[in-house]
């Protein structure tokens, strides 16, 4: 597969490259990278691979960190056109940020906030006034808990539904 999106970028005339940060259930920071790019058949995105990211996660080894991956896929820094990250300040600055470090080798790369963080954000301050929201997320957040910490809630849930919940994880949806 990478040797397809490798070839596939060779012959595209734009590239964007989206980064997010986590932190996963091992509490390991990790970076996940993304490319979108022009075909003949259309836009593409593919997500490409996480990489461990817990040593350093200032904004010059995040920056190495994705002229790297340009390099490792073959992608000429003439064709990136945009960069898509967080509001975080380590990513978002125009000062110090990633996306200022980007911008210094690759100017015609725009910066765009990621429309999933905003919804996030919107999402968070809606539900933060309305008390039902509230309780409604609390209680999906406590679903997959109630029945994972009880052997026989879980064959219950065997039984009836002959499924399981996924396993509790923290996430980033922010509701209170």
């Amino acid at each position: 597969m990478a040797e397809e999106i490798k070839m596939e970028i060779k012959r595209a005339p734009f590239v964007a490259v989206m980064v997010d940060e986590t932190t996963d259930v091992a509490n390991m920071a990790q970076l996940s990278l993304v490319l979108r790019y022009v075909t003949a058949t259309g836009v593409k995105e593919c997500f490409v691979k996480f990489v461990d990211v817990t040593s350093g996660r200032r904004a010059d080894d995040l920056a190495a960190l994705i002229f790297h991956f340009f390099e490792e896929y073959e992608c000429s820094l003439d064709k990136v056109v945009a960069q898509c990250y967080d509001g975080a300040a380590v990513m978002a600055s125009g000062l110090n940020g990633v996306q200022a470090k980007v911008k210094e080798k690759v100017p015609m790369a725009l910066f765009i906030h990621c429309y999933a963080h905003r919804l996030n954000l919107v999402l968070t301050q809606g539900v933060s006034k309305l008390k039902e929201c509230k309780v409604f997320f609390a209680n999906l957040s406590g679903l997959a808990a109630f029945f994972s910490r009880s052997p026989k809630r879980t064959q219950l849930l065997d039984d009836l539904c002959k499924q399981r919940l996924p396993h509790v994880a923290p996430t980033q949806w922010q509701y209170t």
